[in-house]
Parts: C-alpha cells; sequence; structure tokens
C-alpha cells in the first residue's frame, strides 16, 4: 500500500515478497555497526522479521517502518516510525543500503514521513535515537530539525543519543 511519494522516491507499506530485500538491508555492513545485528541470515527468518516486527506494527500502531523505493521500483531503504515500549514518544528510523546514501534520499522521505504523520496521523512530536558513532544519521537528524537532548543506555548500548522534534 502506498504511503506517499516524493519528487523523486515511493514510500510505501512493507508486504512479505520484501523479505529479500529486508535481508539484504539488514545484513548491510552500515546496517549491523550503527544499528543493530538483528541475526537475520535467511529470507525464511528476514520473512517472519517482517510479519512479527514490521507489518503488525501497522496493524498495532497504525503506523511503522516503511520501505523507500525509487520511481523504478528499486528498493533503497526504509523509513518510518517506531513505538519503543522505552519511550513515550514515536521514534522516526530510517535505514538505507550503502549504495544509496549520501544521495539525498533519507532526508527526502524521512521529511515526507514526518509530515505525513502530523497530517495523517496527528503526530506532532518525535524522537530519534541514534548510535554516538553514527554522525550521519546524527546529521540527518540536525537537518530535519531535531534537538539533542541527552546521551542515555539503550538496549545495552552505551551512549545512544536521544534526539527530540516538536511540531
Amino acid at each position: 500500500m502506498l504511503i506517499l511519494e516524493t519528487q523523486r522516491l515511493i514510500v510505501r507499506k512493507f508486504k512479505l515478497a520484501d523479505a529479500s530485500f529486508l535481508l539484504k538491508l539488514l545484513n548491510d555492513l552500515g546496517y549491523i555497526n550503527y544499528i543493530a545485528d538483528r541475526g537475520v541470515r535467511t529470507v525464511k527468518q528476514s520473512e517472519k522479521y517482517l510479519s512479527d516486527k514490521i507489518i503488525s506494527s501497522y496493524q498495532t500502531h497504525g503506523y511503522g517502518l516503511y520501505l523507500v523505493e525509487t520511481k523504478d521500483k528499486a528498493p533503497i531503504g526504509t523509513t518510518g516510525i517506531l513505538k519503543r515500549e522505552e519511550l513515550d514518544l514515536p521514534d522516526i528510523g530510517f535505514a538505507f543500503q550503502q549504495s544509496a546514501t549520501r544521495k539525498g534520499y533519507a532526508l527526502e522521505s524521512t521529511r515526507a514521513i514526518i509530515q505525513y504523520s502530523t497530517t495523517h496521523l496527528a503526530l506532532n512530536a518525535f524522537y530519534g535515537i541514534t548510535s554516538s558513532t553514527n554522525l550521519p544519521s546524527q546529521n540527518l537528524l540536525n537537518k530535519l530539525g531535531f534537538a539533542f537532548l541527552r546521551s542515555f543506555d539503550y538496549r545495552g548500548q552505551k551512549n545512544t543519543f536521544l534526539y527530540s522534534l516538536t511540531l
């Protein structure tokens, strides 16, 4: 299901048929180094991750992570909104294949998701979390207007940075 389109991108809900792409993204070195190693190594595990973590969020919260594609339907990453038990506000999340970085796709799609969220989901405050070593994500959050709040330990990761945005 289409969520939105930008000048260069299509943002839509994930479906089980996207498991091969998600497997590739979750095993991208940048994803593992800056986000986490989810331990997803097969298409079957990727399908389960999609079903249990991503698609279930659409049903439970009315939002989640979405697939980002170029206009020619090539999947390049993910962006969206996460509801984390540890946080009292929804969290903006994004991850892109190394080959799709430094092209403005993350900024373009995440800016559009924030606007979509305020217009269609009545959300007007968000968190962004990132590792202290993930300078590209910190820079992106700053470009989106997020302000640094504090450093904290998150799920065993020390020095996780918490940012916030209120519209």
